[in-house]
């Protein structure tokens, strides 16, 4: 039976032995209020069946009352010790969850870097293409603070037999320096963030 299932069933269960309590109590009550009636006060002594057993039955209400309340007491205590062992099971294992989608989350926020799977995978695709000039940059702000994604792609692109040339900048850029003169066509690997 699923969990909440379960919980639905017990509370639904404590409810009914909660009231079965509370009607022994309304019975203890009476056999009190029976007893203390016969004894202490002439009410109802006109009755010849209360002069005679009323006492005797009002004991024997409340002796009936008291063991039906100790029942539904440990019954309803006994349902209350497997909801609370259900609740916090379920707490538990929802803690559990939270805490792995916090780690998942911090993966997500966290460092970019490559497995090594991925660094061997961009080395065997660009083996073939043969030596190549290329440039590796990142842009303005860079990457966050401990991946090293910038480094491994140079490795994997140098790996590869690819070689590093600097940026030849465009002539129209404003307060970049001066252009870079390369020779031949090269290739541009952006990084961005």
């Amino acid at each position: 039976m699923p969990a909440v299932n379960l919980l639905n069933a017990l509370i639904s269960q404590q409810w009914s032995w909660e009231l079965a309590e509370y009607a022994s109590v309304a019975a203890v009550f009476i056999g009190v209020a029976g007893e203390s009636i016969h004894e202490f006060t002439a009410w109802f002594r006109q009755h010849s069946w209360w002069k005679a057993n009323g006492g005797k039955a009002s004991a024997l209400l409340l002796v009936v009352a008291l063991a039906a309340e100790l029942v539904t007491t440990i019954k309803s205590n006994s349902i209350s010790g497997q909801i609370i062992a259900l609740v916090t099971e379920r707490a538990a294992t929802l803690e559990k969850d939270a805490a792995q989608l916090r780690l998942d989350l911090a993966k997500v926020r966290g460092p970019r870097n490559l497995d090594s799977t991925s660094v061997e995978r961009i080395i065997t695709r660009l083996k073939p293409l043969g030596a190549k000039p290329c440039t590796l940059g990142v842009l303005i702000g860079g990457l966050e603070a401990g991946s090293s994604l910038a480094e491994q792609l140079r490795s994997s692109l140098v790996s590869a037999g690819w070689y590093l040339v600097p940026h030849k900048n465009k002539p129209t850029s404003r307060s970049q320096p001066a252009t870079n003169q390369v020779n031949g066509p090269h290739w541009v690997v952006r990084l961005e963030c």
